[in-house]
């Protein structure tokens, strides 16, 4: 479930201001999809890069190891965000 910051009526009738409640709503779910499929797609994308560079003996220039870390360093974005996302958005 995502998590909603607003104002939540108590029982008594009074605002309770910056009170966490949880929903689960369609677009909750769609978000968290979209989110999902967005962090593999990064994942995917990179780890063919990284395997392009470790099989192709024609790519290991000194330019191309920038390449190399700039892929390496946004699979493990790739991989945070799913963590972060499963953390966010508990179905």
């Amino acid at each position: 479930m995502g998590l909603v910051l607003g104002t939540v009526r108590s029982t008594t009738g009074k605002e309770n201001y910056g009170e966490i409640r949880k929903t689960c709503s369609f677009a909750n779910i769609t978000l968290a999809f979209l989110m999902g499929l967005l962090a593999f797609a990064i994942m995917l994308g990179n780890a063919i890069v990284i395997l392009a560079f470790v099989v192709g003996k024609n790519l290991r220039h000194r330019s191309n190891y920038f390449f190399l870390n700039l892929a390496i360093s946004d699979f493990c974005v790739g991989k945070l965000r799913l963590f972060i996302e499963d953390k966010l958005f508990q179905l």
